[in-house]
């Protein structure tokens, strides 16, 4: 009798118990969760690189995203492996695709593996975050409870490549970044800043590229003390 009442307790056990993702792996669906709330989205960027600025156009619908310069062009990297390379993980950071997903188009197997709690100390803003995945391969790191991507990190040709999400804009309620760092090494190779951020490209401002030799204007004059010797005091007529 009691080998059949236990036979029935496991039959009428939810199949769910035995399916309960992990910790990590319950994240990874959080983060995934947080970047397709906001599929379509088009911004203005301003990049800056090697100690130069240009700016870009970013457009995401369908899953697929496109970046043009201030041409309406296709924008490109500027030849080097290193910066295509950067180029790559901005996308990576900026597109609605899940973070396994994302790192498979890095050739990176992302385990679902809680690498614990770290601190991601930046300038603009620092908090603790929980990585997911490898030290050795590729991880992210999302902030606690809402699993808000920070950090993008892979292991690529024997060097550490991570992007810093530094600031999410107010523009998007919080769901878009604001400031991107590419760094290699602890070197921060691309800065991106959103300038603009809409639902769709004709809601934006127009993309204007930057002056490469601003005229400076000249300082404005401050009044100095007077140093001459003022003159005597004129007795009452």
């Amino acid at each position: 009798m009691r080998t059949l009442l236990l036979a029935a307790l496991l039959l009428a056990a939810p199949p769910a118990l035995a399916a309960r993702p992990t910790p990590a792996a319950a994240l990874l669906v959080d983060a995934a969760t947080f970047r397709a709330a906001l599929p379509d989205v088009a911004a203005n960027l301003r990049l800056e690189r090697a100690g130069t600025q240009q700016v870009a156009r970013l457009e995401r619908s369908n899953a697929q995203l496109r970046l043009t310069g201030a041409d309406g062009a296709e924008f490109t990297a500027n030849g080097s492996a290193a910066d295509a390379f950067a180029f790559r993980l901005l996308q990576l950071a900026l597109s609605a695709t899940p973070p396994a997903a994302a790192f498979a188009e890095l050739d990176c197997r992302l385990p679902a593996t809680h690498l614990g709690l770290f601190l991601f100390a930046h300038p603009d803003e620092s908090l603790i975050v929980d990585r997911v995945g490898s030290l050795q391969t590729c991880w992210v790191g999302l902030e606690t409870e809402i699993a808000r991507p920070r950090e993008w990190a892979v292991n690529h040709a024997g060097q550490l490549w991570i992007v810093r999400i530094a600031t999410y804009t107010d523009a998007a309620n919080g769901w878009f970044p604001e400031r991107l760092d590419v760094v290699r090494n602890g070197e921060i190779l691309l800065t991106a800043t959103v300038t603009a951020v809409a639902p769709t490209p004709g809601d934006l401002p127009p993309l204007v590229a930057p002056v490469a030799n601003p005229i400076a204007l000249p300082a404005p004059t401050v009044p100095s003390e007077r140093t001459t010797t003022p003159s005597p005091l004129r007795l009452p007529l």
